[in-house]
Order: structure tokens, then C-alpha cells, then sequence
């Protein structure tokens, strides 16, 4: 999956999508553009910039892929290797209705803030399940998302010290 970064006069942005409300998992859920590799030769990085192209139709020469952040598990055991792009101006993003209902501009100085994500528990059947959670305006991002932020966050402030 990718992780875009955009710069703009106001700032660095980080995109994200609302995914399309009919899909049959994480309908509505904030999460970043990306998923399964297509073959056995496919990289992470190819796939991270190909489901970006088809999900918000952002061009591959648009993207500067800049590093990569630690393997992410996720709960129900999928491994996410998160790539991290800085996206070249101008672009004009335009969401795949099957798949993606909106692109969410978020300032990057907004999530690095260690006060917006907070640990939340939650009951489920026989587990307990941890997972950060924080809102920007009306939108929800939390689990994998959320994780991944934070693991962001952790990594940037790792390297300013």
C-alpha cells in the first residue's frame, strides 16, 4: 500500500481514500490506496504505485517513492508493507467509483500531533482487541490506518533524534 504524500503551499498532505460504501469489506472505512500483489514477480512497490493508479488515478511518474516503512500485520494475519510516496505537483486525483467514494486531504502536521490517535480496547467474542483511533473533521481512521500512522509518526521521530 502506498502512502502519498502530496506538497502544497499549505504544507505536506497525506491522502487518503474513503473506500466505496458497497464494497463487501471495509465498506466506508478510511485506509490508504493499495492491496494484493499481481504475481509472483511483483514487488511491493509496483503494487503499491499500480493500486494507486487505479484507485484514484494517480500517474506513476507522479510518484517519488521515498522509502519504506516496517512490515504491518494485520489482525486477521494479511502483512502490509507500506510505501512511501511524495507525490508531484500539479496532479489531479480522480476516485475509482468501484472502489474508492472520496479522496481525504489530511496536513501531515495534523496526525504527526502525538495527542490526535489515542489506544482504544474494544470486546470481541472471546478477545480483546487494541487498535489506535483518531477523527479528522467528520472521518473516522482507525486499525490497520491508524497503526500505520502511528508507526509513521514513531519512525519520523526516530529520525530527528
Amino acid at each position: 500500500m502506498l502512502i502519498p504524500i502530496l506538497e502544497k503551499p499549505t504544507g505536506l498532505q497525506l491522502l487518503l481514500t474513503r473506500r466505496a460504501d458497497h464494497l463487501r469489506s471495509h465498506a466506508g472505512q478510511i485506509s490508504f490506496p493499495g492491496g494484493s500483489l499481481e504475481g509472483p514477480n511483483e514487488t511491493c512497490v509496483e503494487a503499491a504505485l499500480r493500486e494507486a493508479q487505479e484507485e484514484i488515478n494517480l500517474s506513476i511518474e507522479q510518484v517519488d517513492v521515498i522509502g519504506q516503512l516496517g512490515d504491518y500485520y494485520t489482525i486477521s494475519g494479511f502483512r502490509v508493507t507500506p510505501v512511501i510516496g511524495l507525490i508531484r505537483s500539479p496532479v489531479s486525483l480522480v476516485p475509482d467509483p468501484s472502489e474508492v467514494a472520496e479522496i481525504i486531504h489530511v496536513p501531515l502536521n495534523y496526525l504527526m500531533d502525538p495527542n490526535v490517535f489515542q489506544l482504544k480496547e474494544h470486546q470481541y467474542a472471546e478477545f480483546r482487541r487494541r487498535y489506535y483511533s483518531a477523527y479528522y473533521q467528520h472521518h473516522h481512521i482507525w486499525g490497520v490506518t491508524a497503526g500505520i500512522l502511528v508507526g509513521l509518526y514513531q519512525d519520523l521521530l526516530r529520525q530527528q533524534n
